[in-house]
């Protein structure tokens, strides 16, 4: 009985499909990814906050960071081990592997970074910030 309301569902399905069908010029291949440079924008972003003057590592992201320690041979990961305080012993991936658990724990209890200026005030007697007022119940 199941499998005879299954065979109408999908037939029922299958004919709302031909309807819908969209016509070949207008379909578009995508991988899943985002094409936008999340890495470009995240440096631009901490480059604001002033995070490179801050933190040891330079970044607070997770993507940048590996980016940054990718580009890096063995040379440049020791003096950055010993900028960020790691004995700089072992080849490059244990070395990389150590500069990336301090990174991690650096981020421990880090929430998100928040500006927060002046609170926006409103005048009632103005009736455009009235109508805000009034919607947000005050």
């Amino acid at each position: 009985m199941a499998s005879k309301k299954k065979s109408r569902k999908t037939l029922a399905s299958k004919g709302s499909e031909k309807a819908n069908t969209p016509k070949l010029e207008d379909l578009q291949q995508t991988t899943g990814k985002s094409y936008e440079d999340k890495v470009a924008r995240a440096k631009e972003l901490e480059e604001i906050l002033g995070i490179p003057k801050i933190s040891p590592f330079k970044t607070h992201d997770r993507e940048v960071f590996a980016s940054m320690i990718k580009e890096m041979n063995l040379t440049d990961l020791q003096a950055f081990a010993v900028k960020v305080g790691i004995f700089p012993s072992g080849n490059k991936t244990i070395l990389r592997n150590k500069i990336k658990r301090a990174f991690e724990s650096s981020l421990v209890g880090q929430g998100s970074v928040q500006v927060m200026g002046d609170p926006i005030k409103l005048d009632p007697s103005n009736p455009e910030h009235k109508k805000v007022i009034d919607y947000l119940g005050g």
